[in-house]
């Protein structure tokens, strides 16, 4: 998994599309800078974690974990994969 400003900031790969469709870089190219960060499989899922681990809060609750995630652009397979992995809430 590559790295950069965005990824250090704990951003999934719709997040960076966006973020750089934004600054005006064409869909293509930002596309294939998606690609080339998330290279292999389980890559988006390893960065999940991570950026869930960094989060000043600590993984809180289930929920607020989800809405965490998907702010910070994470596919909803990864969320739920995540999500499954937490401890059940009491």
């Amino acid at each position: 998994m590559a790295s950069g400003p965005l990824t250090r900031k704990g951003y999934g790969p719709r997040r960076i599309r966006a973020e750089l469709e934004r600054k005006g870089v064409d869909s293509e190219i930002a596309d294939a800078a998606v690609a080339s960060v998330f290279e292999e499989p389980g890559d988006e899922l390893k960065a999940a974690r991570l950026a869930l681990s960094k989060r000043s809060k600590g993984p809180g609750d289930r929920a607020a974990a989800g809405r965490y995630l998907e702010r910070r652009g994470y596919s909803t397979g990864v969320i739920l994969t995540i999500l499954d992995e937490m401890e059940p809430e009491a």
